[in-house]
């Protein structure tokens, strides 16, 4: 009687399971990472000083170089935003609302902004800016 003689598993067999694993945690992360929605406008921030808020539940008015306004991805009329914004703090009674400015928007578009906010029934407004580096 003859007995095959048994060839020795490779180690390489097994390692392959893990190098799939890994590849496909790699692929999940880099997927996962690309689901955050840029925002509708491109700003920069004017700089400041002082911290920022800390994560609340934040309602952000964005508003670029020529003065135009978004919220949630949705452009909006300086004549709408005091609706929009009692409307969202019926809905949301704890949040804040900060407005995010470009750096190179006029100081009087900004002033503007406030007074028409100042209709609505906000407590306090944030304007966001960014730390000096």
């Amino acid at each position: 009687m003859h007995i095959p003689d048994q060839q020795p598993k490779r180690e390489l067999e097994n390692l392959l399971p893990l190098v799939n694993v890994v590849f496909l945690l790699l692929i999940f992360f880099m997927v996962a990472g690309a689901f955050s929605s840029p925002e509708l406008f491109t700003i920069k921030p004017a700089i400041a000083e002082n911290e920022s808020l800390a994560d609340q539940q934040i309602l952000t008015i964005l508003v670029n170089q020529q003065g135009e306004l978004a919220i949630s991805q949705d452009r909006v009329s300086e004549q709408s935003l005091p609706t929009i914004i009692n409307e969202y703090l019926e809905n949301n009674p704890n949040s804040k609302v900060q407005l995010k400015p470009d750096a190179n928007t006029e100081a009087l578009r900004i002033v503007e902004l406030l007074e028409r906010l100042g209709s609505s029934n906000l407590d306090a407004i944030h304007i966001m800016t960014s730390t000096s580096e």
